[in-house]
Order: structure tokens, then sequence, then C-alpha cells
């Protein structure tokens, strides 16, 4: 069990404590239990152990010391059953003897807060880093802070007391500071000036009277030197040392001896007489003093004791109920401190990520390393106490590396640190695995993980490859450990792992000569991509995301950006990382810059490089930047030995090549500090391998060189794969030359396709390969002496192709087995098919001579038209590069036996010759003509004939087509007409709207009707081809039209005229919406029952002009009966009617106003706003007065009062009345008595006794001015 100690004090555990924890320790023989710490035991007072049973009542205590740690609160001690009796508290007399007891005891009190942390602490190893306050002070104004403390029961008097102050200063010019206690100062103008970033430490001596019962304040007051423009400092603690009395508080006391020898003291204030007493001095080793004497002391109790000491001791007492219990906590018990572990892949992970470092383990593991997962609470547990301590960690490490077998390689921590571990502040974010810091310079406190790979001798030399996942949550591991096994086992292809892209800072020269240094050692198949003149905002995110091997950085920078500080643009910054699209393309990330690498910030949760580790679906897979300020010397050392690690000494082990690099780097500037190269930190699993592409070559050769067509040719392929890695996705592709044929491959190919042999072979280890091939040369296709080229490619997934090609002669083959033949008998006028083959012999050329006198002409199966009937006798050559051949054939040539057709020209007009053309096939024909009209037969040899026919009428022709293979007939008909005449007849005139029909009266020139054809114009636009056709106008009007007629022969034109007329109006009709009132629009409407092109003429019957339109609107000038007359009218007649429209006024609504209120005897107007229309208006003025008319009038009232005006309009459409009241005024009276006198202080009254003049006093404003500046409106 683990107990748990916030302050020194004693502590006691009972049984029902552990019952809840670890009731298996209740069990044994309670006298076996032991308590340790630090693995050394430490001794507790048991009570009720003398039986062998821890029952219930019983419980022990112990003397537990708080613990002074940069990184844990609670000290740890542990409770074990040890099988053997455990250390117990010994005892010593302290029985009382006499004497006086003295009556103080120097006393000591500590305070001390870290609020403030100051991180450049000069010189700032083993140095406290936390501070309580700053001071700062720029002008003549003081800055201080007050400190209050609390003393209880001090010595009225005594010797003087003691006040030690630590300063330290900020700035390095003068400090001028002044202590009080309690509003006194405690120095003097020569001790209040001190110079420079030191620590300063006051110790001032303080007469006991200063010291205050109670509450104590002691003030820090720093003032401006002179001379100075500044003055910066921090305080950091403070100590009290004055004269106590013997005086519990709170039933506790601890105190010291007031001397050495033997002496008595007694001790008061207890509450309670069940106190315990104990000697301190040795605080792992207290005594238990027994024997004292503990008495009622009015209403308390007192203790009483005497002992005898050799040197200077401190006590405690304090009663049962003040006890502290610790808390208690079951531990799991871990074995990571025994040789028979063993591992080379070492995970250190905070318990919140420990299921998820599993992912990594299982990979690391499947890549053949032995893995050990091991909390952070068990490497403290075993290894420090218990207590979180770095210390812990590496000496975990150590133990491994000097006990294990094998020990480990890599040691990867999983959680992120604070430089806050204790939360100080009280808001800094937790830190999950500790980092040890190192002073840097400028920067002072920096994280130094390198720190814990020196586990072997003094030296500053790396003995393990350490790596950090900084993770604050188990999903962030997980991010990690999916980019380490898609990096590694499934990257995606293209060309990012050939690229490099070099960022450097355009501020200083020096930081492009670092990254032409990497550019110098990059590979031939890896491509710098240089970014030394860029666009700040994104020309690095364009290009992370276009994929890229290695990122790296040189120059200026801050924890979350690249560029110098202050500068209003950023090369590149961390918020940028959110949007990038690199997806699994994940870069290795170099930083030689400043802070890019801070992983232990208490505030911002991710530095840089972090960030670029830990997103997820971008970024990177690993990470290596600073921790601290970075200096151009130390950047570029490391960096220069990291890339020499990895491109030119061939360890693409990330995690080795950073260690490495650190290595050489120390070796190489041993003047340079060792705390900047470890500050550089490596992020990510350490044993990644970079996705460094292979190095290929491939070549080609071909034999028998050159090689007979139909011959087999067989390729040999050889291809070397070399560098510090496989080749990943391998893929060699053949393409044969088309004159090939493939017939097989050893190993054989993955795929073929027509000659594309593929082999897809995958990630391939470095060494030397053959691939054969047998393809068989073609016969057809090739020619004598070409070359044939066969084309290999091998490429990585990267997409980078190495070629070879292999070319070879091709010779034809000997001729033999010439043989030709036709396919004759063959039809004069036909082609005759000629062939020619060869059972032999490549590349032959065949030359025809057909034996008919026309000359040679080539080909196998060439055709040929022989001129005439007849035999032949047609010889062929067969001939190529080497050989030729000769052979004939004999061809036959007959007549086309004949096919009869004709075509005429008919129809044709009478007393015109017709034209006949023979269209029939066949060769050397005798045409015979019957021209149907009982004319002789004509015969002729010629295909065209003519012949004139006497009559209109249509004939039927025979032609007759003979020749020696045959004979033909064919018929026709031969049309013989006159020309057509037009003529039509139509049903006009029609009204417009009707039907105008049209009948055709044309003569056709003896020609079918049904052969003939027909034109209309309407004369409107409209046309028809109809032979009656009908037509419906749409306006009145007289329209021209125009039939044209054609027949075979010819075609005639007929005019003619068609007249379309209005239809008569019938059933006029006329009504208004009236009656209407005056000034209203009346609308007289119109309406006929036929009538087309109707026009309507309105008279409205006021002497007014007319109006034209079916609906008018019309305004009568006066009220009255009007006759109004419409006249409808088109082209055939007018006819008029009429209507009657009735004129009313407009009903009036009454409506006024006036200008009263009126002073008494002035005119009150009244103006009238009434509506209506030939008003009569009518005033009763409320007053008894006759009444008066008139749109205004004015009317002088005798007497003030409220009176009520009435106002009646009246008109022909009825009368109306609307009343207002009025009031009619005197000039007010003003008046008023008060209380005065009265007496100062005293409210005076105010009486208002004002004549308001009649007006209601409603109506009325006050303003009382009292003469005192003062106004009143009450």
């Amino acid at each position: 069990v683990k107990l748990f100690v916030s302050q020194s004090g004693l502590y006691r555990v009972t049984y029902s404590d552990l019952q809840t924890v670890a009731p298996a320790l209740l069990a044994g023989d309670p006298r076996n239990l032991v308590l340790t710490h630090q693995d050394a035991p430490i001794p507790i007072h048991f009570s009720g152990e003398d039986d062998g049973s821890f029952d219930p009542g019983d419980s022990f205590f112990f003397y537990g010391e708080a613990l002074d740690s940069l990184y844990a609160t609670d000290n740890v001690y542990w409770l074990t059953d040890g099988g053997s009796p455990g250390l117990r508290m010994s005892t010593r007399d302290g029985t009382p003897g006499g004497g006086t007891p003295p009556t103080a005891y120097t006393d000591t009190q500590f305070y001390e807060q870290d609020k403030l942390y100051w991180q450049a602490v000069p010189n700032g190893t083993g140095k406290d880093h936390w501070f309580w306050d700053n001071l700062k002070v720029s002008s003549t104004t003081p800055v201080a802070v007050n400190h209050t403390f609390s003393l209880a029961n001090i010595a009225p008097s005594g010797a003087d007391g003691r006040l030690r102050l630590t300063l330290h200063g900020v700035t390095s010019g003068d400090h001028q500071t002044q202590i009080y206690l309690n509003s006194t100062p405690l120095l003097t103008a020569t001790t209040q000036t001190w110079s420079g970033n030191v620590e300063k430490v006051y110790d001032v001596a303080v007469p006991q009277s200063l010291f205050a019962e109670g509450t104590n304040t002691l003030r820090v007051e720093s003032s401006l030197p002179a001379g100075e423009s500044v003055s910066e400092l921090y305080v950091n603690h403070f100590e009290v040392t004055y004269q106590d009395t013997f005086v519990a508080e709170n039933d506790r006391l601890a105190f010291t001896a007031p001397q050495t020898g033997s002496f008595t003291i007694e001790v008061s204030g207890f509450s309670a007489a069940d106190v315990e007493l104990v000697d301190t001095t040795v605080p792992t080793r207290p005594v238990r003093i027994t024997g004292a004497s503990i008495q009622p002391s009015g209403g308390t109790y007192r203790l009483r004791f005497s002992d005898a000491v050799t040197a200077p001791a401190a006590y405690i007492a304090q009663t049962g109920s003040q006890f502290d219990t610790p808390a208690l906590e079951l531990d799991t018990p871990s074995s990571w401190k025994s040789p028979e572990n063993g591992a080379t892949y070492l995970i250190i992970t905070h318990p919140n990520f420990f299921d998820a470092a599993q992912t990594l383990a299982a990979h690391r593991a499947a890549q053949g390393e032995t893995v050990a997962i091991a909390r952070t609470e068990d490497v403290y547990d075993e290894f420090f106490g218990g207590i979180p301590d770095p210390q812990a960690i590496r000496a975990f490490l150590q133990y491994a590396y000097a006990n294990w077998s094998p020990r480990p390689v890599y040691v990867l921590l999983v959680g992120d640190a604070s430089m806050d571990p204790k939360n100080n502040r009280g808001s800094s974010l937790p830190d999950f695995l500790p980092a040890y810091f190192v002073d840097t310079p400028l920067f002072g406190e920096a994280p130094d993980d390198a720190w814990y790979a020196k586990v072997n001798g003094t030296d500053n030399y790396p003995d393990l490859i350490v790596g950090r996942i900084p993770a604050r949550y188990a999903s962030e591991v997980d991010t990690v450990s999916n980019k380490v096994q898609t990096y590694e086992l499934t990257p995606p292809a293209g060309n990012w792992v050939r690229r490099a892209v070099l960022v450097a800072d355009d501020e200083d020269p020096a930081f492009q000569t670092d990254m032409e240094a990497v550019a110098a050692r990059l590979p031939s198949g890896v491509a710098p991509v240089r970014l030394y003149d860029y666009d700040p905002n994104t020309s690095v995110s364009q290009e992370i995301n276009n994929g890229t091997l290695i990122l790296a950085y040189s120059g200026h920078g801050n924890a979350n950006f690249w560029g110098k500080w202050g500068w209003s643009h950023r090369i590149f910054q961390q918020s940028y990382i959110s949007s990038l699209t690199n997806d699994s393309m994940l870069p290795f990330l170099t930083v030689a810059n400043c802070l890019n690498g801070f992983f232990s910030s208490y505030l911002q949760a991710r530095g840089l490089a972090e960030q670029f580790l830990l997103v997820s679906g971008k970024g990177g897979v690993a990470a290596w930047a600073p921790s601290s300020y970075a200096f151009p010397s130390v950047d570029s050392t490391i960096q220069d030995k990291l890339y020499q690690a990895i491109l030119t000494d061939g360890d693409p082990i990330l995690g080795s090549a950073a260690t490495t690099a650190r290595t050489q780097a120390l070796i190489a500037r041993p003047d340079l500090p060792v705390a900047l190269f470890e500050a550089f930190t490596y992020f990510g699993d350490p044993a990644v391998r970079l996705n460094l592409p292979a190095e290929f070559t491939l070549d080609g050769a071909a034999a028998p060189n050159p090689v007979t067509m139909g011959q087999s040719l067989h390729y040999t392929l050889t291809y070397v794969i070399s560098g510090t890695t496989q080749a990943r996705g391998l893929v060699l592709e053949n393409l044969l030359p088309p004159q090939t044929t493939y017939q097989s491959a050893s190993p054989p190919p993955s795929t073929v396709y027509a000659n594309t042999l593929t082999w897809n072979l995958g990630d391939t280890p470095t060494g030397t390969y053959t691939v054969t091939i047998a393809a068989r040369v073609k016969t057809s296709g090739v020619a004598h002496g070409q070359t044939l080229q066969n084309q290999a490619t091998l490429s990585d997934a990267s997409g980078y192709p190495q070629t070879a090609q292999t070319g070879v002669t091709a010779h034809d083959s000997p001729i033999g087995g010439l043989s030709a033949s036709n396919d004759s008998p063959t039809r004069l006028g036909s082609p005759t098919t000629l062939s020619a083959a060869v059972t032999e012999g490549t590349n032959v050329t065949f030359t025809w001579n057909p034996g008919d006198g026309s000359g040679t002409f080539t080909g196998a199966s060439p055709q040929h038209t022989y001129p005439a009937v007849g035999t032949y006798t047609a010889i062929v050559t067969a001939a190529n590069a080497v050989s030729s051949q000769t052979a004939t054939t004999t061809v036959v040539i007959g007549n086309v036996p004949p096919s009869a057709s004709f075509t005429s020209s008919s129809p044709d007009l009478l007393g015109q010759p017709t034209t006949f053309q023979s269209t029939s096939g066949g060769t050397n024909l005798t045409y015979t003509w019957d021209f149907g009209d009982g004319s002789l037969p004509a015969s002729t040899a010629q295909p065209t004939i003519q012949h004139t026919y006497a009559a209109v009428q249509s004939y039927t022709v025979v032609l007759t087509a003979t020749n020696d293979a045959g004979t033909s007939v064919a018929t026709g008909v031969a049309r013989i007409l006159n020309l057509p005449t037009a003529a039509f007849t139509s049903s006009t005139p029609d009204r417009i709207g009707q039907t105008t029909r049209f009948t055709n009266t044309s003569q056709f020139g003896g020609d079918d009707p049904a052969n003939v054809t027909y034109h209309w114009d309407f004369g409107d636009g409209a046309t028809s081809t109809a032979r009656n056709p009908t037509h419906i106008y749409a306006q009145v009007k007289s329209y021209p039209v125009v039939l044209t007629v054609y027949n075979g022969v010819g075609s005639d034109v007929f005019n003619d005229t068609v007249t379309i007329t209005d239809v008569p109006i019938a059933g006029l009709s006329a009504t208004s919406d009236s009656p209407t009132p005056l000034g209203s629009a009346t609308t007289l409407s119109a309406a006929v029952t036929e009538g087309t092109n109707v026009t309507f003429t309105w008279n409205p019957g006021d002497g007014s002009l007319p109006k034209t339109g079916a609906n008018v609107s019309h305004i009568y000038p006066a009220v009255g009966t009007y006759t109004a007359i419409v006249t409808a009218a088109n082209s055939l007649g007018a006819t008029a009617t009429t209507t009657l429209v009735t004129i009313t006024d407009v009903p009036p609504v009454a409506d006024f106003f006036h200008t009263a209120p009126t002073l008494l005897g002035q005119p009150t107007t009244f103006q009238s706003t009434s509506s209506g229309t030939n008003l009569t208006l009518t005033w009763n003025f409320g007053d008894g007065t006759p009444t008066a008319g008139g749109a205004s009038v004015q009317h002088t009232y005798a007497t003030p009062g409220v009176y009520t005006a009435i106002l009646t309009a009246t008109n022909s459409a009825g009368s109306d009345s609307a009343s207002a009241p009025l009031r009619i005024v005197d000039v007010p009276v003003a008046a008023f008595t008060s209380s005065s006198p009265d007496e100062l202080g005293q409210t005076t009254l105010f009486t208002n006794t004002s004549q308001t003049g009649g007006d209601d006093p409603g109506n009325v404003t006050y303003l009382w001015r009292f003469g005192d500046g003062v106004f009143s409106s009450a």
C-alpha cells in the first residue's frame, strides 16, 4: 500500500483505513508490517499488535516528511507485509524531573509560494525558477508587495530574531530595496542598494518586540535607483526566526530544545490528555518520549517532560485528534527491476495512453522487435519510491540497459510534459510524462529528452535511441500509430518520396547555405525543391500538399512559426497545419530554428513540431526540432550530421540517425554547449524507417542477332536493386516488338496483354535479378533489315522509371512453292482475280504480266479487266531480298448476257420527238425498238433513238436486247400531251369571316388529272395546292387570286378578284352605371349583337365634346339628369340609341377646427373642414347667440368658460353635425403664502393662492424660484 504525505507531521493509519483499501494486509501478523521510504525502513509505533492480530481499534502512527520536489507534491511511503518483524519506533524515558522549565524557544517559520515561473534565470542550473512576486519599477513611484503571516503565542520579549528574505535581480543594473516588518523599515540606506541579475539574500536582525501576536505584515518595496531607467526583481521566499512560547496551537506544537544537556520542558494548551511526544531530530528515526506528565491546567492540559541531549533537538507533541491520515492507495505490483526482462523496443507511457500504445507495440513486434510497455506509475514505484520524477525513468533505463537481455535499443516516451509539473499556477497543462530540464544559453530551462538516453558511463554521448509522442489524448497516440503503420506498410504511391522540400529563411544567406548542404547529400533519385524565395502564406503548404519525403527548414522562428520574430509575415506557421491536404504523404520534418520543438509549455498545448506529428490525416510521420533557442553554429553542425547519417552513411532509421547526429555534433564541436545539441528533440516513433526510395538499374540483351523471320528470339533483362532499403511496389513492364509473338518467360509475368508483359514484383530487397523472355518473329509485317526494338521499363511506387531498349535486325526467309491461279471464265468488262501464293518466304513481291499487252502490276491477288473476249496466259514472278520464282495461269473472257431496260424523255409535247435511252446490261448488244403507235420496229447497235408521235395519247414501248449470250425484253410507257389551260370560279362576294369556295375549271392538255399540280395564291399571303380549295379572309377588301396549273409539258396562269364585305350592324344597346355622385366618373357602355368593324361615338348630353369607344368614362359638371346618345357605324351604315344618366350630390360629413383657447375679448376663429357638395353650413357657438353661416367664421365670447360649438352641414343628400369644446380664459393672477419664517434646516411650505383666469387648474403650469438657485414646477 502506498501512503501519501503532503506535509511534515505525525500520521496515523487505523484498521478501518486498511480494511477499505487493502484488507489482505489485515490478515497477517501486524508485527510483520514494514513501512519504508525510498527503500529505507521507517519506524512506526503500533498500538495493539502484541496479540499478533490487526483488530478493529488497532492502529499505528509514523512521522512523515513533506516532499521537496520540482515534480511532485506528495511524499510516498510504502506499507508491506515483510514476513518478519518490521522496524518500530524506539522510546526514551521523559519522566519529568525538577528545575524550572524555560518559557520560550527559538522558532523558525518558512514562507514561500511558487506563482511565477522565470525560465531564463541566469546560470540557472540547480537554481529555483519559481517565484512569489515580480517587482518592476520604471518611475519615481516605488512598487511594493505585502505578505501577511500569522504568529501565535510569541514571547513578549527575548533575544533578537531574524528575517531572511531571498530576492533575485532580473535587470543587470542597480536595485534599491526596503523591507518593512509591521511598517518598520529594516534596512539602512547603505544596505538598500544592490546590483545585478543575481540572487540577493537579506538576513536582518529583528527585535523580538517587533513581532506581533497574530497577523504580521512583511512589505517588500522596490524604488528606482539613481541613474537607472528600470529595475526589475523577483521575490522568492522569506523566513522569520523569533522567540516562541511552549503553548500548543490546535493541539499541536513542533518545537526545539532550548539547549544541549539536561532540561525540563512544559507545554500547555492541549484540549485532551492523549498527547504523544516524539523526538524528530532525525526525521527518519523518530523516538517516542514516554513517561511525560500530562496534567489538567485551567480547562486545558499541560505536558511536562525531561530530556538530555548532546546536540540541538526537535520535538513534536500533539493530541490523538490532530494526527493526520495519509491518503492510501493499493499498489498493483510490477517487476521491471528484474534481469529476467528483455526488450529491444521499450515504451514508457502514462497510464492514460497504455491501451493506445498497444497498436504501435504490436506493429514493432511484427517487425521483429522485442517490445515491452511500462506504465510511468510502475517505473516511479520501482525506481523512485513511487514519486514522479525523471530520475525514476532514467534509473529504470540504466537498469534495463545494464541488466536486461536483450537490452533496449529504442525508447519511446508516450505523454506530453509541462514546465509546471506541480501546477503551481493552478491553470497549467498537465505533466503526463516529465521532462528533464537543462539550462540553455539565453533561453534558460529547456526540456532535454536526450538526458534519458545517457545511461552508461558519465560521458554526454547517448546510449539509447529516444523518441517522444507528446500526447495529451489517447486519440493522438492512435493517430501517430496509424501514421507509422501506413507509412511503413502501405505508403501511397507517387513521386512524393523522390522530393525533398528545403526551406530557407531569406533573412540570412547562411540559412540557404545550410539547405544547399542538405541538397548536396540527396541521392540522385530524390530531387530538391528549393523554397528560398517564396510566398510566405502559401508556398510551403502547397509543396507539403504536393507530397515530400523530407521537409527541412533553416532560419529564424519561434514555437509556432518560421520566420524572424516580430516580422509581419510568416514563412510557415502552426495554424496552417490544419489546412494541409497531404493525407498519407507524410514527410520527416527537420527544423533548425528556435523553439519549434519546445514541447513543455504549460500554457500552450502544442508547438509546431508537435502539431505536425499529432495532427490526423496530414502533417508528418516524425519531427526533429529544438526545444530551446538555437544558434547558427549549433544548427548547421547538428543538421548536417543528421543528414549525413541518413543520406550519406546510410542509416534510414530516423531516431537512430538523430541520435548519431547528436553524438557526431558533440565530437565535431566540443567547444559548443552540450545543452544546445541535446535540446534537439525527436518527436515520434524512434524506429521509423525513412521511406528513401531504392536505387535501381535495368539492362537488356537479345539473341540471335540478326534473326530470320519466323525464328524464336530470346531477351534477357537484368535489374539491380541497391541502397539502404528495399524497392517498394516494384513493377517491371516489357513491351515486345509488334513484329513478334510472345511465347514464354521466366519467371512468368503477372499479366500478359498482347505484347505487353508485366511483372508485379512488389517490395523487392536489394540484389541482382534476371528475367528471360522468348518470342517468335512474325513472317509478315516485318521488313528485311528492319530493327526490332524491345523496351523494358522498371519503376517503383514513386513512379521512378528505368528503361532498357534492345534492338535486333530481321532478315527475310527464301521463297519456295510458288503457285498461280485465277477465277475465269470471266464476263467481258468484269475484273478477273489473279492469285499467287508461296509455301515459303517472307516479304514476297508478286509481279504480274496479264498477257493482254497492258503492262505489269503487283500483288498476291490483284484484279485485272481484260479488253476483249478471248483466252490469255498470265505470268507471275515472286521475289524477295534473297530469292525469286515464276509461274503461269490461263484466263478465259466471255460476253455478259443481256438484261434489257430503258428510259425516255416522256411526257413530251405533241409534235416534239421523244428520246429513248437503253440502260440495258450486257456486252456487244443489238437493240430492237417497238414504239407502240403502229410504226415499224427499228433495230440499231446504238443505245439511243428518237421517235415523233402523231397524237396525244399514252403508248406502250418494247425494247429487245440481244447478243451471243441470249435475249432480254423491257417495256415502258410514253405520254404525249398538249399544254394545260387554267381557269376557276369562286363564291365571291362573301362577308368577312365566311368561307370563300373556289372551283377549278382548268383543261389539262390530255394528261391524267392525277398527274397535274396546282398552285393558288389567295392575295393575302396564303397559298394552296388543292384542286378545289376554300379560304377565309380576315379583312374587308378585294383580293387578287392567281391559279397556276402544271402538267408534264408546261403550265398556264389564270387571275380573278375576290371581294370581302362587313357584317351589317344589329342589336345596338346603351347603359350607364349612374346614379353617380357629383365629381365622380360615370361609365357609359354600348354593345351590338351583330356587326363587324363597328365604331361607337358618344354625345354625353351635357354639351361637352363627343367621345369614342364601347366603354367611356365621363364626369358631369352638375347635379341633374342627362340623355347620352351613342352612334354605332361600320362600312355598311350607322344606327343610334340613348341612355339616361343621373348625377347626385355627395352626402355631407361635418368637421371643423377652432383657435381656442382664446383670451377673453379676443375673437375665436372657426374653420369648416367638412366634405360633400353644394353644402349649406350653420354654426351654433354654444353661448346662446344667433347661428351663423359660412366655411370660415369668427365669434367673440362675452365671458370666460368652456363652450361647445356645433357645425351642421346640409345638401340634397342629407345633413351631418360635428361638435367640439373650447375654452375662453382671462389673464391669470399669481399669488402664494408660505410658512416663513422657518428655522434653518426646517422645510418651508408654500401655498399657491393664484387665480387661474377661469381655466381648469389642471391646464395651468407653475414655475417657482425659491431665491437660492432652486426651482420647482409643483
